[in-house]
């Protein structure tokens, strides 16, 4: 969700990636598992895959990503849209996993 629709639905200041993600970075380590699918932004207040990469390029930038191609160059399944929509990744570590494509 994005900034606005989870203030409004749970009273917590940030993007539903963005507070998952700050949960987790509370530990020593951690992984996250995130299966967002394409078109998951036409829902109301839903961000999409765009606001994960947005989240760990502005606050995470310590963390390691490991993502399929598809989320990382964008494809016709993902309605266009890929994790870092500007391909700017900051400072982050990320890997393209081809393992990661549903076929």
């Amino acid at each position: 969700m994005g900034r606005t629709q989870t203030a409004r639905k749970t009273e917590q200041d940030g993007s539903e990636p963005e507070i998952l993600l700050s949960f987790m970075d509370r530990h020593e380590w951690a992984v996250v598992v995130a299966l967002v699918g394409g078109g998951q932004e036409i829902n109301v207040g839903e961000a999409g895959l765009a606001e994960w990469g947005r989240s760990l390029r502005e606050r995470f930038g310590h963390w390691r990503v490991v993502a399929s191609p598809k989320a990382l160059n964008g494809d016709a399944s993902l309605a266009g849209q890929c994790l870092f929509q500007d391909g700017n990744t900051a400072a982050l570590t990320v890997e393209q996993e081809p393992r990661f494509i549903w076929k």
